[in-house]
């Protein structure tokens, strides 16, 4: 069983630029990035 609200997301530019970031880092495996953040990979090369 799902409870709560379900929409969209929002995301603070900080924490935007902080996500992208970690893509960046040697050795960033993005989808584990995305997966750490409830995100696909997919999400993140968009």
């Amino acid at each position: 069983m799902i409870t709560g609200a379900i929409g969209r997301r929002r995301w603070s530019a900080d924490d935007r630029a902080q996500i992208l970031e970690e893509t960046l880092v040697p050795g960033a495996v993005v989808s584990e990035v995305a997966r750490r953040h409830g995100l696909t990979p997919q999400q993140l090369f968009t």
